[in-house]
């Protein structure tokens, strides 16, 4: 297949799949775990030659994480071969373990036995004592084991190295993309773009690639879907838009119930309300909304009732987010375009509706577009119309005078940003400013762009990613709060409004664009 060839796979009239069936990533990547590998091989064998080639010879974009299953597999078939099969008995597998370096394999467990963990081993050898101490053991899987079992800091360090520096098309639409993130296991990718016509797409990811799960035709919306989330479970999707309902969608169910936020009192009025945000609580029962004018709701999915809570913020309300990323906490962050961040106690609002924040945090210099918690009870980040991303401390809040003295700079700094250019902004952050951090280098306009904070388990939650009105996706280091990575031009000149980053495939970060694409940014190394 030439390297420029591409598959398309055709799965509606609107979204399009593109499978890349060219390789072109580098072929130099070495690390001690491989060289340990062969030299339980036998590193002067041929078979270790022919080895250390072909395992060398594997993509670096797969190399980063041992956890793939693909590689693990073609490493785990490598000493299949090497080792003909399993062990036969007790003292073949005391045999192979000396010619492999005096390491004895010999293990009360059936060769069965998975990489997937001691737990797991544990349990086999409890079962082969109680049917009779069976001893078949599998040389590759504890080989395996004991070379690629790569630690939390060799991950980070490898994820570090191999920063995604290119992108490529995933999925191809008919309008803008406005969502595009995965599920909290990573096994479910959803988007959703404008329009009546536009359904919202769930794929399942767990193989590496884009299988179509469901499709779902978005019910009343009013401009386009704003926010969509899966529940805790995986079992119920919702989406918000500009209308008064949120939509509860079934994941392997028919289900589609509109779920009204209109109190009593806003349908004698005809009121009408716009959810531009939503959040799922850590027991799925709850729901907690950011309306237009100001106001918050939380809805209880179990009694069917929304608890509003209104002029919360003196304008809109474009985010919202748990403080410890919805872990069972009561603590709740909302920010808007007043620029104010503010923390609520859930308790205290419950008790009496006109309860104050518990503390507020102000620095921003124009509204607040996006909220992400690190999902540690402490820190947070904030994306804003000021061209600025700040990084938080809960234990550091504002003081009363420098939040009325942001209020002004806040006013001051008044404009549409879905059309009008963007003024200057004076990058130094105010005095007294109680940020960690802040990260500038990217353009926001147009819309609300989001920005998170990078995977736990491949990069300790290091980095801070984000999408930008220019097309950019760009990654900064929270540590020196330098910008590490800009990918240029990655959706060319349109909004890249949704960026999500697999929880556990660091060369799997997919962002949403106005271009109608969702592209996958990875590592390529540099050509022969």
């Amino acid at each position: 297949t030439p390297p420029d060839m591409h598959r398309r796979l055709e799965i509606d009239d609107n979204v399009e799949l593109v499978s890349d069936e060219s390789d072109d990533s580098d072929n130099s990547f070495d690390h001690p775990g491989i060289e340990s590998l062969l030299h339980l091989l036998g590193r002067d064998s041929a078979y270790a030659t022919r080895s250390r080639s072909r395992l060398h010879d594997a993509p670096p974009r797969l190399a980063a994480d041992f956890a793939n299953s693909r590689l693990r597999h073609s490493v785990h078939r490598l000493l299949l071969d090497s080792s003909g099969g399993a062990a036969e008995s007790c003292s073949h597998s005391h045999a192979a373990g000396q010619k492999a370096g005096g390491i004895s394999f010999c293990f009360p467990f059936n060769s069965c036995t998975s990489a997937a963990g001691p737990a797991e081993s544990s349990s086999a050898s409890d079962a082969a004592a109680r049917g009779g101490g069976a001893s078949r053991v599998s040389v590759a899987n504890v080989a395996l084991n004991r070379c690629l079992s790569f630690g939390a800091k060799q991950r980070y360090h490898l994820a570090h190295q191999h920063l995604p520096n290119n992108t490529r098309v995933v999925l191809k639409g008919r309008s803008f993309f406005f969502c595009g993130l995965f599920s909290e296991p990573g096994d479910v990718f959803m988007c959703a773009a404008q329009g009546t016509n536009s359904p919202i797409r769930l794929f399942d990811t767990r193989e590496g690639n884009f299988r179509p799960l469901k499709s779902v035709l978005a019910r009343d919306v009013g401009w386009s879907v704003l926010d969509l989330s899966l529940s805790p479970t995986g079992h119920h999707l919702v989406y918000s838009s500009w209308s008064h309902c949120l939509q509860l969608v079934g994941v392997h169910s028919d289900l589609h119930e509109p779920l009204s936020l209109l109190s009593a009192d806003d349908a004698d009025e005809g009121a009408y309300r716009g959810m531009f945000c939503h959040r799922w609580s850590s027991c799925g029962d709850l729901l907690v909304v950011g309306c237009n004018g100001g106001s918050l709701c939380l809805y209880d999915l179990a009694m069917r009732r929304p608890m509003w809570y209104p002029a919360r913020h003196h304008n809109d309300v474009n985010t919202v987010c748990w403080a410890d990323g919805g872990r069972g906490s009561n603590l709740l962050l909302s920010s808007g375009d007043d620029g104010i961040i503010k923390l609520w106690d859930l308790r205290c609002l419950r008790s009496a509706s006109t309860a104050p924040p518990a503390a507020m945090f102000s620095g921003h210099q124009c509204g607040v577009v996006y909220l992400d918690s690190r999902q540690d009870g402490r820190h947070f980040l904030s994306n804003s119309k000021d061209q600025s991303i700040k990084l938080w401390d809960l234990r550091r809040p504002a003081s009363n005078n420098f939040t009325n003295e942001c209020r002004r700079k806040v006013a001051g700094h008044q404009f549409d940003y879905r059309y009008q250019s963007v003024p200057q902004f004076d990058s130094t952050p105010l005095s007294d400013d109680p940020s960690l951090a802040t990260l500038t280098g990217h353009v926001v306009s147009r819309t609300l762009l989001r920005a998170r904070f990078s995977p736990q388990a491949t990069t300790g939650q290091r980095y801070v990613y984000a999408g930008s009105a220019n097309g950019d996706v760009l990654i900064w280091d929270c540590l020196s709060g330098r910008l590490l990575r800009r990918l240029p031009g990655a959706h060319g000149n349109a909004p890249v409004r949704d960026v999500s980053w697999h929880p556990f495939d660091s060369q799997r970060l997919l962002s949403a664009g106005w271009d109608a694409k969702v592209r996958c940014s990875y590592y390529q190394g540099p050509k022969d």
